[in-house]
């Protein structure tokens, strides 16, 4: 777990002015705090440092509040919030992956091997077991891998169905990606790096995540319409954009 400031952007024009506020969403008592996604009411979910040194999921709006893990659990991660206020998320019961939904005071085992980790309105789930997929209606339905690839997972879907995640290429490269029912996985580019990934969509089909440059540094992007806008930094190396609302809202690590 990297140190880093957790923010919350507000864009004004999808950047076409420099106009934003900055929000710091606090700690669970350690030292470290990443906020993954974010719905249309401005709640944030992610994942921080707790004062044990465990890894504790959180929902915040306002206030930072706890979400509690499986049982037996010890790092516990929250990375998808639909407008209803359900979480989606992972648990690690000795040591293995467990896909959680948070839903009130009611927590769900989705089962091992799973990662959960984003959800639309609908309450569709996407996330990975080995490749991304889809939970929809009960039926899971596996959503393949880019070309040359053998792994893949899923990190966002919006109301429409639209999912994006990320998966190799077959030559040690990651590259994000775009899946829709009618045209499949579309592949993201680069700023000149090797790797891309692509974390959430939202409503608008607004695309945001993460793509190395050629100095080896990665910087958040915004993809809109399939054109990829790198949006820099908070001043340090790299930065990480996690989630995207319709305002838009990104949450942005830096």
């Amino acid at each position: 777990m990297r140190p880093a400031a957790v923010l919350l952007l507000l864009f004004a024009g999808l950047l076409q002015a420099d106009i934003y506020s900055v929000t710091d969403l606090g700690n669970l008592g350690g030292s470290s705090t990443v906020a993954f996604g974010i719905n249309s009411s401005g709640t944030a979910v992610g994942w921080g440092e707790t004062l044990s040194g465990d890894i504790g999921a959180f929902s915040s709006n306002g206030a930072m509040q706890s979400l509690p893990g499986l049982a037996g659990a010890t790092d516990t991660y929250a990375y998808g919030i639909n407008s209803s206020g359900t979480v989606v998320g992972t648990s690690y019961v000795n040591g293995q992956a467990h896909g959680e939904i948070w839903n009130g005071s009611k927590t769900t085992d989705l089962g091992a091997g799973i990662y959960a980790m984003g959800i639309n309105d609908a309450g569709a789930i996407v996330g990975g077991d080995g490749h991304a997929f889809l939970l929809a209606n009960g039926t899971t339905s596996d959503l393949g891998v880019l070309p040359g690839g053998n792994w893949s997972a899923a990190y966002g879907i919006n109301d429409a169905g639209t999912v994006v995640g990320y998966g190799n290429i077959g030559n040690g490269m990651f590259r994000g990606f775009v899946w829709t029912s009618t045209g499949g996985m579309e592949e993201l580019g680069t700023f000149g790096g090797n790797n891309s990934y692509a974390t959430a969509v939202n409503s608008s089909g607004e695309v945001v995540g993460h793509a190395s440059l050629s100095s080896g540094y990665e910087n958040a992007f915004l993809d809109v319409g399939g054109v990829m806008t790198d949006l820099g930094s908070l001043g340090g190396g790299s930065s990480y954009a996690y989630g995207i609302n319709a305002a838009p809202w990104l949450a942005i690590v830096g």
